[in-house]
């Protein structure tokens, strides 16, 4: 049995409390402007880390009905990119290409049913990826979209609103100084699905399926395919839509973003037990968290105010003051206390 320590008890986490032995409650640290969309716009977040100077790192948000937009580590919007109704995004960097390190963000897109590719300089801007070809997806709507960088190789996994997912690649094969997205796969899943992630240290793929749970795939091999964490109605409850990975101490951990519940519960995927559910609570500056889509955890940023990453998420009401949904952003180092203190 592990014993679970309340941290908050103790005054050792500020600005959190717990209701149950394995719930974490804490407060936002930012929050992103809002979108300029009202109604269901923003959908999914992610990271750019600016190694140079990590405060100039960059939060990047979709705004389902448009575009990208990015913000500094403050929530102050820096760009927005009108580039169609792009859903998911996820990004990698220091990837090789024709001798060089580049930095790519990728979406799905639901205005031309395909994956839009970007890259970011190293001030930040980010452009369109020029000289790219990609077929369009198969799916009567392409939904949710995540990235990896397995031994050297650029992936990415498409999900539908009909169910399935489909595996790609970037092709370095150049034609007419043209890069190609090749088709790999289908990854077979019953019903919707959008939230996935994948572990570029061993290929794993996880995917939600929104009303069952979580599946496991894998980029080497095909025959890997199992539910690997189930909709129970408490910790998690449909809809599972965000999903992201934690590191800590040799392990792996999963975060999901269970909508049903406005939770975020954490599961050890050395076995998926559950180990803590995490909820974004309000104070009086920033509101609280509910209905969440699409997330992200990154652990590369060390900055003065995360300086051991940070958890981002969707905020389905924007309530202080009541505005157009946008982001709120947790210094991960409070969950990261808990995760380390629960397995132990």
């Amino acid at each position: 049995m592990r014993k679970i320590v309340t941290l908050c008890a103790i005054g050792l986490l500020g600005g959190c409390i717990q209701s149950k032995p394995w719930q974490l409650m804490v407060d936002a640290d930012v929050e992103t402007e809002a979108v300029n969309h009202s109604g269901d716009a923003a959908d999914d977040p992610a990271l750019w880390v600016n190694f140079a100077d990590p405060e100039k790192s960059l939060i990047l948000g979709t705004q389902k009905k448009q575009g990208l937009y990015s913000y500094d580590l403050s929530g102050n919007i820096k760009q927005f990119l009108p580039a169609g109704r792009l859903n998911n995004v996820d990004i990698r960097q220091n990837y090789h290409l024709r001798g060089i390190k580049v930095d790519v963000i990728g979406a799905s897109n639901r205005s031309n049913n395909s994956i839009s590719l970007f890259t970011i300089d190293s001030d930040g801007g980010i452009q369109f990826w020029d000289g790219l070809k990609s077929d369009q997806s198969a799916f009567s709507e392409v939904y949710g979209f995540c990235m990896g960088h397995v031994k050297q190789r650029l992936i990415f996994v498409m999900t539908g609103k009909d169910g399935d997912a489909e595996l790609y690649e970037l092709d370095k094969v150049f034609i007419n100084d043209d890069i190609n997205i090749k088709k790999l796969r289908t990854l077979s899943i019953p019903s919707q699905s959008e939230g996935c992630v994948i572990d570029d240290s061993n290929g794993n793929i996880y995917i939600g399926e929104e009303d069952t749970g979580v599946w496991k795939f894998n980029y080497w091999e095909d025959g890997i395919r199992e539910l690997v964490i189930n909709v129970d109605g408490e910790k998690l409850v449909a809809d599972v839509e965000g999903l992201a990975l934690i590191k800590q101490k040799n392990k792996t951990y999963l975060m999901v973003s269970s909508q049903g519940n406005s939770q975020y519960p954490i599961y050890d995927l050395e076995d998926y037990h559950h180990v803590i559910s995490v909820s974004v609570k309000g104070n009086s500056q920033i509101d609280q968290v509910t209905g969440t889509d699409g997330i992200d955890v990154n652990q590369l940023l060390s900055s003065s105010q995360f300086p051991e990453g940070l958890f981002i998420t969707q905020d389905d009401k924007n309530t202080r003051p009541q505005t157009n949904q946008n982001f709120k952003v947790v210094s991960l180092k409070k969950i990261l206390s808990q995760l380390e203190k629960t397995e132990h």
